[in-house]
């Protein structure tokens, strides 16, 4: 289906000039973990798979609300943040595993 430019010159975003949108110095990149939420990303699941998560989620899950803040801040972190894991929309330590020492 071919876009109608007349429904797509009426959007304000097309009016910005290229030249006018901010240029990054730089580009950070990171990795965000928003820790076990109460979703229903899960609903399809095979029973016995989705009873365990249900569990998992009644003992410590987060609202989406609350997990989404570390996904936030992972977008407007600044450069401390390149390269790191943030978890609780903190900067956390990587985890340790047995490739490390192999």
């Amino acid at each position: 289906m071919d876009a109608d430019w007349n429904t797509i010159e009426d959007d304000p975003l097309v009016g910005i000039e290229r030249e006018d949108l901010p240029v990054p110095k730089t580009v950070v990149v990171n990795l965000v973990d928003p820790g076990l939420c109460k979703t229903e990303l899960s609903k399809d699941a095979p029973p016995p798979l989705r009873q365990h998560i249900l569990e998992l989620q009644a003992k410590g899950g987060r609202t989406a609300e609350v997990g989404s803040r570390t996904l936030l801040h992972g977008a407007v972190a600044g450069k401390e943040s390149h390269g790191a894991l943030l978890q609780s929309c903190e900067i956390s330590e990587w985890p340790s595993s047995d490739l490390d020492n192999g």
